[in-house]
């Protein structure tokens, strides 16, 4: 059986497989082969749900980054299983700061079936995608909470054995970095850790996060603000830079994160991977070897590789580090 939902970006055609699967094929620009194509395990009321939030033209990306293994969950495996085992986090409690859609929630989940999942975002819409994708699965133990505004966390949170920032530091702006990093921090119980990861590196030197384009990291605003409304496609004319700046064209640096946690907790300390790890940059760039890229960032990943291999000076187009507050027992 197949059913056809009309999109005013499109059109999306539902395929149910014997299995109960069911492949999502998008048609966006009119051709009579579609542009994207994914099997789920999705109902279809929540496919529909993630169409309406995300458009047709992301439907299929969103839909991965829960349960396409080579995306947001490879990511995350190795990101968090770089500084923590399996063993110490299940059971505990864990922040999704930023948590959009619920997808990252999902694959803590997964991860740590025992722990207590609590995901934080500023949208209405996206969490009702996390709300019912909890219910898809049958989660338990797993609740979303809506943030007051934009530089305010949820009242009475109380504290968590990790804070993660997966793919959100960038959307902050500059004075609600400061504010909430500060706040996000007091969240963590003494012992426990900040996770940082899938935050541009503001000095890569192609952007591409935002605007795809080659040194526009180092240009000024007065410079960088009409070069990206220029040159990139992704990047419409009027765009305020107020606008490009929460989207993520500006990145951060591991630096400028640990500076603000260290001016509010001089015992604040950047965690050292597990053995075997030699860098938080391989922590990446291995997990992004693994993803089906694009062929530019494909080639920046081999790129950064070889440098690391060669020069042994970590460099990624994405950071991913931990900060440990005070002392506590091994987590290895």
């Amino acid at each position: 059986m197949t059913v056809t939902i009309d999109h005013k970006n499109g059109k999306v055609r539902l395929i149910q497989q014997p299995d109960g699967a069911k492949t999502i094929e998008v048609y966006t620009s009119g051709a009579s082969k579609p542009d994207k194509k994914w099997t789920t395990s999705y109902h279809p009321d929540l496919i529909r749900a993630v169409l309406d939030a995300k458009g047709p033209a992301f439907l299929c990306d969103e839909i991965r980054r829960d349960e396409d293994p080579r995306y947001t969950p490879g990511l995350l495996n190795k990101s968090i299983l770089a500084y923590f085992n399996k063993q110490y986090l299940n059971g505990k409690r864990i922040l999704d700061f930023g948590c959009g859609s619920g997808a990252s929630a999902m694959v803590l989940k997964r991860m740590f079936p025992q722990a207590h999942i609590v995901g934080v975002e500023r949208s209405a819409k996206l969490l009702k995608i996390a709300e019912l994708r909890t219910k898809h699965y049958g989660f338990k133990n797993i609740e979303f909470l809506m943030s007051p505004n934009d530089d305010q966390l949820p009242p009475d949170l109380s504290e968590f054995h990790l804070v993660l920032l997966n793919a959100v530091y960038e959307h902050l702006l500059p004075r609600e970095r400061r504010i909430l990093t500060t706040k996000l921090w007091d969240a963590v119980k003494p012992g426990g850790c900040m996770l940082v990861t899938e935050t541009p590196y503001r000095w890569f030197p192609i952007e591409t996060h935002t605007t795809g384009l080659p040194l526009i990291n180092y240009l000024p605003k007065a410079a960088a603000a009409p070069m990206a409304r220029r040159f990139s496609f992704r990047v419409k004319n009027e765009e305020p830079w107020h606008a490009l700046l929460r989207r993520g064209i500006r990145g951060a640096t591991v630096k400028e994160v640990y500076k603000i946690l260290k001016s509010h907790d001089p015992h604040a300390q950047i965690m050292q991977p597990r053995p075997g790890i030699k860098s938080p940059h391989q922590i990446w760039l291995e997990a992004a070897s693994e993803r089906n890229m694009k062929t530019p960032m494909k080639l920046a990943v081999k790129s950064c590789r070889f440098l690391t291999a060669k020069t042994g000076l970590g460099v990624s187009p994405y950071i991913c580090f931990a900060v440990q507050k005070g002392n506590a027992a091994s987590n290895a």
